[in-house]
């Protein structure tokens, strides 16, 4: 899944995005780039992308930041 987040600044802010994307059930790897401010998610081969969508949501919100454009990604 790859998903662009608003202001992703500097590499702390990558940090942190990547540990809280990374503690939801169903991820591998995380990779973050702030100066692109996407963000992407490599799933377990067992990974529902659909039910993983709003753990990801709520897990960067935890940290403050928010998905461009996350009322388009499907939930179902």
């Amino acid at each position: 899944i790859e998903v662009q987040v608003h202001d992703l600044h500097c590499e702390i802010c990558v940090a942190s995005a990547q540990k809280a994307a990374g503690a939801v059930p169903g991820v591998e790897r995380v990779e973050a780039d702030h100066e692109t401010d996407v963000v992407t998610v490599h799933l377990a081969e067992t990974a529902d992308r659909y039910a993983l969508i709003p753990a990801l949501r709520d897990a960067l919100h935890g940290i403050g930041k928010d998905i461009v454009g996350e009322d388009e990604i499907p939930e179902e």
